[in-house]
């Protein structure tokens, strides 16, 4: 991701470990592999991005949070179609919307593409319609100074879609039913309040279940300032 902080780069398989997790939670707790799911907010949704990309045909679906794609990028182009929610704010301060150095001024964790770019990345990849159904949400919540729209892009192979929530005027944070405190917002931008962002991702992954019963989620860790 071209991060320029002065810690070495990691060299640890991160997409392997997750895949031995995966493989250890079938042996151990014998998970249905049709169901399992991943989902992450900024680093945790840059994450989830690269387990699409390069282990995509081991999930179901993904929901990546306040992210965008890298840019550049080492991960090969993905292959593998794959149901996707992608749910980012307008006036993020620390994951540009329009793309570029994450967590200006200091633009020490990378660069990244636009949300526009990100979501027509995994339009092309599903092979989506190109033209998304769109639905404005009610603004429940009137004073938290962000309202919701929702683009779905469906008919993707496989039956696959893209799910992509704009928070216009939303911050680096998930939306969800209580404000942020003063100081925070001072840094990561309000928080929309008008849906919770935990109860859309699981009805979006429960529309892609294949067999049974079973789900396993992995929350994957958030970056913040």
């Amino acid at each position: 991701m071209g991060i320029t902080n002065p810690d070495p780069p990691s060299t640890e398989d991160d997409v392997g470990f997750i895949n031995k997790l995966i493989d250890w939670a079938t042996i151990n707790f014998n998970i249905d592999q049709n169901r399992v799911y991943a989902n992450g907010a900024s680093n945790g949704g840059a994450m989830s991005y690269r387990l699409a990309i390069e282990g995509g045909q081991r999930f179901a679906a993904i929901a990546a949070i306040i992210a965008n794609l890298a840019s550049p990028t080492k991960c090969t182009p993905a292959t593998h179609p794959i149901p996707i929610l992608i749910m980012n704010g307008t006036a993020d301060p620390i994951m540009p919307y329009e793309g570029g150095c994450v967590h200006p001024p200091a633009c020490d964790r990378g660069n990244v593409m636009s949300t526009t770019a990100t979501v027509t990345y995994w339009v092309t990849v599903n092979q989506t319609e190109m033209t998304p159904s769109v639905q404005a949400l009610p603004d429940v919540i009137t004073d938290d100074h962000s309202t919701v729209t929702v683009y779905t892009y469906t008919n993707g192979i496989n039956d696959t879609q893209v799910v992509f929530y704009r928070i216009n005027g939303g911050g680096h944070s998930p939306p969800g039913p209580t404000q942020l405190p003063p100081a925070l917002r001072s840094i990561v931008g309000w928080k929309n309040q008008d849906i919770n962002s935990s109860v859309e991702i699981y009805e979006f992954f429960s529309r892609h279940v294949r067999v049974s019963p079973n789900r396993v989620f992995l929350p994957l860790v958030s970056l913040l300032p």
